[in-house]
């Protein structure tokens, strides 16, 4: 397995992971404990990743130590039975949280999240034996200490539920209060950039979106997530360039050579669309609009019998609404001498293009390519 470092954490394929794994692990035992401050969020800017030892990752380390340390001499003592309160129990907690949190804690692999809540329901089963066992220590011994501190804990973890609940009403909620109480997380920058961009607010989007990437690295996700929205909103250079990046630092992936594609086939370049759908199906072969924007790109460049057998297989995937769809028709009609019906279907093409890019590109094949005036006039 090749997991993906946590986005924003690719340094820690390079430095010692301990100094960042110590502050994490005070978080395991501050949540369990006293869990007022939750995040939605937990990637860089919440939690950095340590190039050093400092005061928090020291304690998370010493207390990590203390904690199996003492897992050690409890399973020491007398085997578990019923009604018997051995130590064990606890011991068995700590087995259990280790084993459970084993998969993303970064400590045998890299595993894509520095820390998240949701990766802590398994663990915390072990956290409630280990509870389990104090509170009927302490209760063999103070039963009213006892019960009294558990009814505090109940009610107090209760209470924190309720007021936590609200924030995962919805998305739009969850993230607005994570950008709230969190603007300093990468991911909230992120979010922020999304929400301004979608706004047409561009230049503020891209401030966000760039300390998004300060905060967070240059993410394979990250960078095809942010030049996906901003394809959506018509910004196809900023898109292209994260693009690029993307598919040249992490080749092995699809998305970003199917993105570059689809933007230089809105440019109307049938070469680059070629290259870099070539790229794509090479990796996924079952893509219906990379299929398409090929075929399309073949005819427009003369080649209509590799054209018409990349057409064959992607109608077999499915239909792509996309006016390159259309003039691939139009070549194809333009070749067996219809003008007519390559004409209709130069038309249906205009009435599919989405964008002020494609319609410069749509114009600039019909004069060039088929001999229509251009519709497109100066303001």
């Amino acid at each position: 397995a090749n997991p993906l470092a946590p986005m924003g954490g690719d340094i820690l394929k390079e430095i010692p992971r301990i100094w960042t794994l110590g502050e994490i692990w005070m978080h395991y035992v501050r949540l369990w404990i006293f869990p007022l401050d939750l995040s939605a969020d937990y990637s860089p800017g919440v939690i950095p990743v340590s190039f050093g030892w400092g005061a928090a990752n020291t304690v998370g380390a010493a207390l990590a130590l203390l904690v199996l340390g003492i897992s050690v001499v409890a399973w020491r003592r007398r085997a578990m039975s019923p009604g018997d309160d051995s130590a064990r129990a606890a011991a068995f907690g700590v087995v259990w949280f280790m084993i459970a949190i084993s998969p993303i804690s970064n400590t045998l692999f890299l595993s894509g999240v520095l820390l998240a809540e949701r990766t802590l329901y398994l663990p915390s089963v072990g956290l409630a034996a280990a509870t389990g066992w104090l509170v009927v220590r302490l209760a063999r011994e103070r039963p009213r200490g006892a019960w009294v501190a558990l009814a505090i804990v109940v009610v107090a973890a209760s209470a924190r539920t309720m007021t936590r609940n609200p924030t995962w009403k919805d998305n739009p909620t969850m993230l607005a209060r994570l950008i709230g109480e969190y603007p300093q997380s990468g991911r909230s920058q992120w979010i922020l950039g999304d929400a301004l961009i979608i706004q047409g607010r561009v230049s503020e989007g891209l401030q966000s979106y760039r300390a998004a990437i300060d905060l967070l690295g240059t993410h394979y996700q990250l960078m095809a997530e942010i030049a996906a929205r901003l394809m959506q909103n018509g910004q196809y250079g900023p898109a292209e360039t994260l693009a690029r990046f993307a598919a040249e630092d992490s080749p092995e992936f699809p998305r970003a050579w199917a993105q570059l594609a689809l933007i230089r086939a809105e440019h109307g370049d049938a070469e680059g669309t070629e290259r870099y759908a070539r790229a794509a199906l090479a990796l996924t072969e079952a893509d219906a609009t990379r299929q398409h924007l090929l075929a399309w790109a073949l005819a427009a460049q003369g080649r209509l019998d590799e054209a018409e057998a990349v057409r064959t297989r992607a109608l077999e995937l499915g239909q792509a609404v996309l006016w390159q769809q259309y003039l691939y028709e139009a070549y194809r009609y333009r070749s067996a001498g219809d003008t007519a019906a390559a004409l209709a279907a130069v038309d249906t093409a205009w009435t599919r293009v989405a964008t002020p890019l494609g319609r410069a590109a749509l114009d600039s094949v019909r004069v060039a390519d088929f001999g229509l005036d251009s519709l497109l006039r100066s303001p």
